[in-house]
């Protein structure tokens, strides 16, 4: 009787653990105040700011604006990672591999729009230090937005 009644509890558990938890983390959604939110991040140690530009509606990340740019002593933006194709082969070849810019920022920005939490964005092989700023940047924009 002991051994059923403990198979019972331990199938009770999976059960929980199986149905209930996800709805429940679900239902902890970070909700968010409506409006845009900006910004940008201190240069790096390869002197690159990361900013960000995300919109929020119905409480949620609607969309999302994300660039690595690198500027002069006067603030004009000397280099622009989002449509530099140069840069995008450099990385390319540099990384062995296909992760560049233009696949790594809009997995980011697609996993914040369904996550809703940059603390939740999952890292692209290849695009760490990106990764980093991204969230960061998201972190910083998203502060003041919180309900």
């Amino acid at each position: 009787m002991k051994n059923r009644t403990r198979n019972l509890l331990f199938v009770a558990l999976v059960v929980f653990a199986v149905v209930l938890l996800p709805a429940i983390a679900s239902a902890q959604t970070i909700q968010y105040r409506d409006g845009s939110y900006y910004a940008e991040l201190e240069p790096d140690a390869r002197g690159r700011s990361s900013l960000i530009e995300i919109t929020v509606r119905g409480g949620r990340v609607f969309t999302v604006h994300y660039d690595e740019v690198e500027r002069d002593a006067d603030g004009n933006v000397t280099m622009s990672k989002i449509n530099n194709y140069a840069y995008a082969e450099s990385w390319r070849t540099t990384r062995d591999g296909n992760v560049t810019q233009f696949t790594a920022f809009p997995a980011y920005i697609e996993q914040l729009k369904q996550t809703n939490d940059p603390n939740r964005v999952d890292v692209v092989t290849g695009a760490t230090s990106s990764h980093r700023g991204f969230v960061e940047a998201a972190r910083a924009a998203l502060q003041g937005a919180r309900r």
